[in-house]
């Protein structure tokens, strides 16, 4: 084993919980593409009705890097970081609650809804976590960049 100063295991334990954070806000993001379109499809919706889903975390992505931006100058990283991750895990187990909703007749486009909103919601955590964790890494290693 390696030995490390405090400073350097400071530094490891910071870069493995952001990769972390990382990698599990983008296996949210894939694994919907895998898993999801059977159950949209049983639902009584159209394929494309599965591709607009699934484009909701890149398009929310697109919509709110804006908002976390003036969130990350107003409010700082950590509560950025902390903003995303919480409303990526709200908006995940949201998610996987959307297949209990009735979806005879006109209701399959509540459920279309529901599923779209909170994908777009998913893209504002991701956005969150990705330019706070940039900017976590560029402030603390400067040297490095």
């Amino acid at each position: 084993m390696i030995a490390m100063n405090a400073g350097q295991s400071k530094v490891f334990i910071i870069m493995t919980v952001l990769l972390l954070v990382a990698f599990g806000a983008n296996v949210a993001y894939s694994m919907v593409s895998i898993i999801f379109p059977p159950t949209v499809l049983r639902h009584g919706l159209s394929s494309s009705s599965v591709a607009w889903i699934i484009a909701a975390y890149p398009i929310g992505m697109v919509i709110f890097t804006k908002l976390a931006t003036a969130m990350l100058n107003k409010c700082g990283k950590k509560l950025t970081l902390l903003t995303g991750i919480f409303s990526q895990v709200v908006s995940l187990i949201l998610f996987g609650y959307c297949d209990n909703l009735m979806y005879e007749g006109s209701k399959k486009y509540i459920y279309f809804a529901c599923c779209f909103v909170l994908r777009l919601i998913q893209g504002f955590g991701n956005s969150c976590i990705n330019l706070s964790t940039c900017s976590i890494i560029a402030f603390n290693y400067p040297e490095s960049m």
